[in-house]
């Protein structure tokens, strides 16, 4: 039997968990495990795979997963359900319903890579290749900032602006329209310039996010208003 990387989360409020089987010849399975409990003394928990539709992401190579709870419902509101979240390698997110089993939204990093995901409350961070890390909001996917990129290789200082992830403009222009900007032309300089971006993780409050670059480096963002980071 080949073997596989295992990649996997918890969503603990909805009994759902998932995982993602890579063997050696990039054949990608993703699934939504089901988790029952053990019902008395002596009997273990069992696993149930459930299939995904993952549509035209069925073949994609996956890099990252990661899981949110349902929200307490607001008087008056329903429940709003748990989610899950899935990252391709070539750099596009992907939220899923875990009891439909189905995609819900997928959006483009516009970035050549894609390493890492990690979800707070109300973020999901992406870090990918050339220290470029997008942040969106966690129901809707809608774009809410950069952050800035680390120093350049052989530098001195502190970060590059936020803007300069993809240029400037590119950015000035994709925060506008509520979207990440594209990597442009000079996305392959970049990438030779800048460590990439390759794991990260919230706090517990949600409010304090943690990068490590390829370089080794570590950086923690105040996320609180990640316009303005």
């Amino acid at each position: 039997m080949p073997a596989h990387d295992l990649l996997w989360s918890f969503c603990k409020a909805s009994a759902y968990t998932k995982r993602i089987l890579q063997n050696t010849v990039y054949n990608v399975l993703l699934q939504v495990w089901a988790l029952s409990p053990p019902t008395g003394r002596g009997t273990t928990a069992t696993l149930t795979p459930r299939p995904i539709n993952l549509k035209e992401y069925r073949t994609s190579s996956f890099v990252a997963v990661a899981a949110v709870p349902p929200e307490a419902a607001c008087p008056g509101q329903p429940q709003q359900p748990a989610l899950l979240y899935a990252l391709t390698q070539p750099g596009v997110l992907l939220t899923l319903r875990p009891n439909a089993r189905a995609l819900d939204k997928s959006v483009s990093l516009q970035v050549p890579a894609a390493f890492a995901l990690a979800v707070s409350p109300g973020l999901v961070a992406c870090a990918c290749a050339a220290g470029v890390v997008r942040l969106f909001a966690t129901r809707t996917l809608a774009f809410r900032g950069n952050l800035p990129r680390p120093s350049a290789r052989g530098a001195q200082g502190g970060a590059q602006e936020a803007g300069e992830a993809a240029g400037p403009a590119a950015a000035a222009n994709g925060a506008r329209a509520g979207r990440p900007a594209a990597g442009g032309p000079g996305a392959a300089s970049a990438a030779a310039l800048f460590p990439d971006a390759v794991a990260c993780s919230f706090d517990s409050s949600g409010e304090r996010l943690a990068v490590c670059y390829s370089d080794r480096s570590i950086i923690v963002w105040d996320v609180r208003n990640p316009s303005k980071v």
